[in-house]
């Protein structure tokens, strides 16, 4: 991961470093951009920083972006005990990075899992949050919507299966992700294979397949849904009309409920709408950053 970092120094300043959160799992995280309002953003599952050069290509001359690595992936350790990769220990990593950056208040938020964190964070320190950025993802148990509604026993079987074959057979899983610009798009898990989507891959396929599927499975376990009436700050939701991972009624069920919440859909768009669509999405961040107040 050490040319992921000197990739993103490509394209806007950015500075890596590591913490030890609650538990004594270190987590690495990066600094990117040298703009004076700050944007603390959670990773997906699995997901690198390559994830979002676009984005920091972007923003980094209005936005200093905080994210890192998803503890038991790339350069975040592992933690010693394997129950502690749920969403709650996710939220104690995002409080420990604020702490050691000195952070008071920020934007929060960020893709697919990251939605999950953010709403959990906020919860827990609703005073910091200046505003949420939901983007393609759910609010709870994220099995039981992808795909098709009630596949959520057949999925959780599978999930915790791919934990016990990951440690072991992680090479061939490894080799299949490698193949997922070819194959999602025929499985309409993929609007359109660009090279930012094959940059991404590439990092993704290095994971450690064993600890992520056990990360899914603990993510699964997460409600947020008590929290959403909470939200007292401005809120944007995403959500691709093609995307069968959180599919769109996950983000119209949270627009409901979340007061004066903004949600954008975006036509085509899969789960992967940063990637395939970078430019609407920058966009429609920027559209909705240009309605907040000052820094």
């Amino acid at each position: 991961m050490k040319d992921a970092v000197q990739r993103l120094q490509q394209i806007a300043p950015t500075v890596a470093r590591h913490v030890r959160s609650r538990d004594g799992t270190s987590v690495a995280y990066y600094v990117v951009g040298s703009g004076p309002r700050v944007w603390v953003i959670p990773p997906g599952l699995g997901t690198p920083p390559s994830a979002w050069r676009r984005v920091f290509k972007r923003f980094k001359d209005e936005f200093t972006m905080v994210t890192w690595d998803l503890r038991g992936t790339f350069r975040s350790g592992v933690p010693t005990d394997l129950g502690r990769l749920a969403i709650e220990d996710h939220a104690d990593d995002l409080a420990a990075i604020v702490r050691a950056e000195g952070l008071e208040r920020y934007i929060l938020g960020g893709w697919s899992l990251a939605v999950q964190t953010s709403l959990e964070h906020y919860h827990r320190h609703p005073e910091q949050v200046d505003a949420l950025v939901l983007l393609n993802g759910t609010y709870e148990h994220v099995l039981r919507t992808a795909l098709h509604p009630g596949l959520e026993p057949l999925l959780l079987t599978a999930v915790r299966g791919l934990a016990w074959a990951g440690g072991r057979f992680g090479g061939l899983i490894s080799r299949g992700v490698q193949l997922g610009p070819a194959v999602m798009p025929r499985l309409g898990l993929l609007a359109t294979s660009t090279p930012l989507f094959g940059e991404v891959l590439r990092d993704f396929a290095g994971l450690d397949w064993g600890v992520y599927f056990r990360i899914a499975l603990a993510v699964n376990a997460h409600s947020a849904a008590a929290y959403l009436p909470e939200v007292r700050v401005p809120t944007l939701i995403t959500a691709g009309d093609a995307d069968r991972m959180t599919p769109v009624v996950t983000a119209e069920a949270m627009h409901q409920r979340i007061p004066g919440s903004q949600l954008v859909i975006f036509p085509g768009g899969t789960h992967y709408t940063q990637t395939e669509f970078p430019e609407a999405m920058n966009e429609a961040l920027a559209a909705f950053f240009a309605t907040l107040p000052p820094a």
